[in-house]
Formats: structure tokens, sequence, C-alpha cells
């Protein structure tokens, strides 16, 4: 059982195929941040790390899709935070297509202009990773 994002990332790496790959087109996963993993095999992977909230961020940050899919299974849910959880969904959705990308990072950068703190985190945090 992978114990540290390097290794749960060859774990994926392993159990990855061209096929799945290519099938994940249809569902809009762009191939170039994909290994080509199941769901099945990502979900059994969620389960056998258990929760781990360091982990479940180390693994969102390789920027791979599948690592990102298991860190949400893998996360402790009493440790997750409304502005982590906000900072996903807008650099997840920003991935998406160019359409999202620039709606996505005009939304950053409005956000790290905010008065608010964690709005200012969100932005900043998201307008890094979609520029």
């Amino acid at each position: 059982m992978p114990t540290c994002a390097q290794s749960a990332l060859d774990w994926l790496q392993a159990h990855a195929t061209r096929a799945t790959l290519e099938g994940m087109a249809r569902y809009g996963i762009p191939a170039d941040h994909a290994l080509g993993v199941t769901m099945a095999d990502m979900k059994r992977l969620g389960k056998q790390l258990g929760r781990d909230h360091a982990l479940a961020a180390a693994l969102w940050a390789t920027g791979v899709y599948e690592a990102r899919m298991v860190a949400a299974f893998a996360d402790d849910p009493a440790q997750v935070t409304a502005a982590q959880m906000l900072a996903m969904a807008l650099k997840g959705i920003g991935k998406r297509n160019a359409v999202l990308r620039k709606a996505a990072q005009q939304t950053a950068r409005r956000l790290s202009a905010s008065p608010d703190a964690s709005s200012k985190w969100i932005g900043k945090d998201a307008v890094k990773e979609l520029v």
C-alpha cells in the first residue's frame, strides 16, 4: 500500500492504460494531465490509503487528474476548509477548456484583489496554477 504521494503516483502509473486514457476524452478530461486509470482503481487506492489530509494535499499538488481524484477520496473531511474547496473547484474548472479557463482566470484575479484574506488567498493560489 502506498504511504506517500510519490508511491501513490507510482501505483497510479502502474495501473494506467492507453485505452483508459483515450476513453477519458468523452468525459471531457484532458489527456495532458491524466494517466489513464479507471475510476474503480482510483477508488480502490483511495480506500487503501484511508483518511490522510497531508497526503491528499500532496496528491492534489501534483496536478495529475487521477492523483487529484484519489486526493478527494483520501482527504479527511473534518480538515478540509471552505477556502480549500473553493480553490480546488476554481482551479479544476479552469482546466476544463479554454473558455472556462479564461473565466476562471478572471475570477481568480478578482478574488486576489479582494480585501478578504481568504478570498485573496484563493485567488492568488488559482492565478499561479491557471497562468
